[in-house]
């Protein structure tokens, strides 16, 4: 409400709660680590500071704390509510913003591609939902059985910087990643036999020619 009506007016510094503003950020990053299993955040490390925290709720304050003061978490959108009316939003998810972007970056190496492209579909349909108030519709019940099967391998850590508004993947690892080693063999195997199959149809066809 107030200036955030005009869509033209930027948000005042004033009016943030948990993020700092990404140019008041600290000028040294913040080196962290996000341990998963099965999908769920499980271990927060701050490699800089040498503290860690495995308890879900202290984990996502701290997580919170430490990407906010490094300008990390704001978002400035305009929303299609469910009644038909567009409104602006401006908001704060530090934590949710770090997460997101190590869970996904650990998703690529731990899903499969056909997987992840549904699980991209399912996500928007999440988000609906979600927005919606849908939380007990029976196709929430459906869209959640499936993401909860599609995360069944992602397990893992992410490394990340934190730097004046940016969340910057600087490594990642899993024990059971999609393994590349066994599917790029089949993958060179088949392009080679299609190509040797290409090859031969155009032999008989500039045979049958003569």
């Amino acid at each position: 409400s107030g200036m955030l009506e005009n869509p033209m007016t930027g948000p005042p510094k004033d009016m943030f709660r948990m993020t700092v503003d990404p140019e008041d950020a600290p000028n040294t990053p913040t080196f962290i680590r996000i341990e998963f299993v099965n999908g769920a955040p499980t271990k927060v490390v701050n490699k800089t500071a040498g503290v860690e925290y495995s308890d879900p709720l202290e984990a996502f304050n701290y997580l919170n704390e430490v990407a906010g003061a490094n300008g990390i978490g704001r978002i400035d959108i305009v929303e299609n509510r469910f009644v038909g009316i567009k409104s602006r939003g401006v908001y704060e998810t530090p934590a949710g913003t770090v997460l997101r972007a190590a869970h996904l970056d650990l998703e690529g190496i731990t899903l499969d591609r056909e997987v992840m492209r549904i699980r991209d579909t399912l996500s928007a349909e999440f988000a609906r939902l979600c927005y919606y108030g849908f939380w007990y519709a029976p196709e929430m019940d459906l869209i959640m059985n499936s993401i909860n099967f599609s995360q069944k391998n992602v397990t893992g850590g992410v490394e990340l910087k934190l730097y004046k508004g940016n969340v910057i993947v600087t490594g990642r690892e899993s024990p059971v990643p999609c393994t590349v080693q066994i599917w790029l063999p089949w993958t060179l195997k088949m392009a080679v036999k299609a190509w040797s199959t290409t090859l031969w149809m155009l032999k008989a066809s500039f045979a049958s020619m003569l």
